[in-house]
C-alpha cells in the first residue's frame, strides 16, 4: 500500500527585485541593532572600591588618596585646640587637597553652613545633584564644646554611624566623584580627657570624568543613569529583517 507524502512547507517566492530590497533592509536593520545596543550598554563606567579598617583620633591625621596615585587627595584631622582645666573644643574636619572639596548640605554652602554633610546610603554624588553644594578648604564635620558639665553638639557628623562624605577630586586636571564611609564616636569624661574617633570603613571614587556615583557604591554603573531598551516587537523585528528574506518569512509566521 502507497503511503501518501505529507505536504511540505513551502518559503514565500520572492522576486528578485524585493529579495534585493530586503537585503537592504537587513544591512540597515543590522547597523540599527548595533546602535541601540551600544546605547543600551553603560559607557566603560567602573567604581573602584578600596576597604579600609582605619581609626582616626585626636592624636593623629588620616591622609585619604582615592585613586591610589600617591597624591593625597583630602586629609581628616582633628582642629588643633588646647583644653583647658574646664572646658575644650573637638571639631573633626576634611582638609580638601587645592580644587578638591566635599560636599555640604545645601547649595548656600557659606556662613554658619560651612560644613560637611553626612550622606545616607544610595545618595548621588555628581555634578548634576541638587540638593547638595561643594567645599573646599578645611570643611568641619563635627565639633564638641564643652565647660563646666555643659556640652553642645553641632554639624552632621557627631555620633554618625556608617555616614558617607561626598567626594569630588581631580586626576590628571578632570575631576571625578566619590565617597568615603565613616562612623564618628565623642567619648565623654573631664575636659582634658576627652576626646573623638572616627573610624573608616571604605571609600570609591568614580573612574569616567564627570561621572556620578552613589553613596556605598561598590561597582557597576549609577543606579539612576538611563539605560535604553527596545520593546519585545521591536527587537524581533530588527532581528527578523537582520536576516533579510528568510527572516521575514519567518517573523510573519510567528516563529
Amino acid at each position: 500500500m502507497k503511503r501518501t507524502p505529507k505536504p511540505r512547507s513551502t518559503q514565500p517566492q520572492l522576486s528578485p527585485f524585493l529579495h534585493q530590497k530586503l537585503n537592504s533592509y537587513a544591512i540597515a536593520a543590522g547597523a540599527a541593532s548595533v546602535s541601540l545596543l551600544a546605547l543600551a550598554s553603560p559607557a566603560g563606567a567602573e567604581v573602584v572600591y578600596t576597604p579600609a579598617n582605619q581609626t582616626i583620633d585626636r592624636s593623629a591625621s588620616y591622609s585619604l588618596d582615592l585613586n591610589h596615585d600617591g597624591i593625597v587627595d583630602f586629609v581628616l584631622l582633628d582642629h588643633k585646640s588646647s583644653p583647658r582645666a574646664f572646658s575644650t573644643q573637638q571639631i573633626l574636619m576634611a582638609r580638601a587637597a587645592p580644587l578638591n572639596q566635599v560636599n555640604c548640605p545645601s547649595t548656600f554652602c557659606i556662613s554658619s553652613f560651612v560644613n560637611a554633610d553626612a550622606l545616607d546610603p544610595g545618595t548621588v554624588i555628581s555634578p548634576s545633584e541638587g540638593k547638595h553644594g561643594w567645599l573646599g578648604g578645611r570643611v568641619q564635620m563635627a565639633f564638641e564644646f564643652f565647660s563646666q558639665g555643659f556640652t553642645f553638639y553641632t554639624y552632621a557628623w557627631v555620633h554618625a554611624q556608617d555616614k558617607y562624605l561626598g567626594l569630588r577630586f581631580t586626576i590628571n586636571g578632570e575631576m571625578h566623584y566619590g565617597w568615603a564611609r565613616l562612623t564618628v564616636h565623642f567619648h565623654g569624661g573631664p575636659a582634658k580627657g576627652r576626646t573623638w574617633d572616627a573610624h573608616l570603613t571604605g571609600y570609591a571614587y568614580e573612574t569616567v570624568p564627570d561621572k556620578g556615583i552613589r553613596a556605598g557604591q561598590t561597582e557597576g554603573a549609577q543606579g539612576d543613569d538611563a539605560e535604553a531598551s527596545l520593546p519585545k516587537s521591536a527587537t524581533g523585528q530588527l532581528s527578523a529583517l537582520a536576516l533579510g528574506s528568510h527572516g521575514i518569512a519567518l517573523w510573519r509566521r510567528g516563529d
